[in-house]
This record gives C-alpha cells, structure tokens and sequence, in this order.
C-alpha cells in the first residue's frame, strides 16, 4: 500500500477530450480511425468519467494534493511552489526559475526539433498537441457539449467543478 505523498493531476472534461482524441489520432501503436472528434465522445467520455471517479476515490488525506491542468497553465509559477510547499521541500528560486523554463511547451517542441524523441509511437509528430486552456470551444460544437455534460451528470460529476477558460 502506497504511503506516501501523491500529486493528482486533472483537466477539464473538454479540453481533455480534445487532446485525448488528437493524441490517440496520432499514436501508430493504436488503432484509432481518427476522424471526427464527435464520432468517439461516448468512448472518450467513459474513459474520463471513470479515470475522474478512481481520482476522487484515492483523493481523501492530506497526503494527496488535487492539482488541475487550467490552474497549473493559468500559473505554473504558483502552482510549482504550491506543489513544493505541499512536498515539504525548501522554495529554491533558481530551481522554479529552470523548472519552468525547461518544462515549457514551447521548449519540449524545441527539443523535439533537435531531435529529442518523446515516444516513438509519435511517428516524428509532437507530443505537445495544443497546450491552451479552451481549444475545445474551436471543436467542439453545442451538442457535443450536451454530451458531454450528460456524462458527467450521468456519473455523479458536476460541469461546475472545471474550470473550462
């Protein structure tokens, strides 16, 4: 049994649909047709759902830490010091300042382009898709949101708990 600290990352049920879609449409290692995002809301939706549930579930102590993706894009200033105060470690200005530097989208798809190979499944495509919050309002039309929204209530989630700008 795991006893110590753990950081939970989430993101917003649209938002992660989009990038789940695109990654699976990229990966050579799985059959995904691709296509239309809105042909695959049900099966992304389920996996969501479930995966947001299992989260709840081990999220209950103080020794867990619930982090969202919009909070960390939004500062990930903030958030990095949140996570290292949480961790019990000593703020070290110098380390925030390189962490943030070197974790950047823009500097992994720099690396990228250098050569650096982040899976292999990729097939020379990025691994980083679209960082920003909200690419979903681009894909996603109102009925897709209807479904979406349906899942969520369907497994006890509340659209209101994400932060989807």
């Amino acid at each position: 049994f795991f006893l110590g600290k753990r950081i939970l990352l989430f993101r917003n049920p649209r938002d992660w649909a989009v990038s789940r879609h695109d990654n699976m449409s990229n990966r050579a290692d799985i059959k995904y047709p691709g296509g239309k995002i809105n042909n695959y809301i049900d099966t992304l939706m389920t996996e969501y759902c479930e995966s947001m549930l299992s989260l709840k579930a081990v999220f209950q102590t103080d020794k867990d830490i619930l982090i969202s993706y919009e909070e960390l894009s939004k500062d990930t200033s903030a958030t990095l010091r949140r996570v290292v105060n949480f961790l019990g470690l000593p703020i070290d200005e110098r380390a925030i300042k390189y962490s943030l530097e070197r974790s950047s989208s823009k500097t992994i798809m720099e690396q990228e382009n250098q050569g650096m190979v982040i899976s292999s499944a990729l097939e020379n495509k990025s691994f980083v898709n679209n960082p920003t919050v909200g690419k979903w309002k681009s894909i996603l039309n109102t009925t897709d949101i209807k479904r979406i929204n349906s899942y969520l209530k369907n497994y006890g989630l509340k659209s209101s708990e994400f932060t989807y700008e």
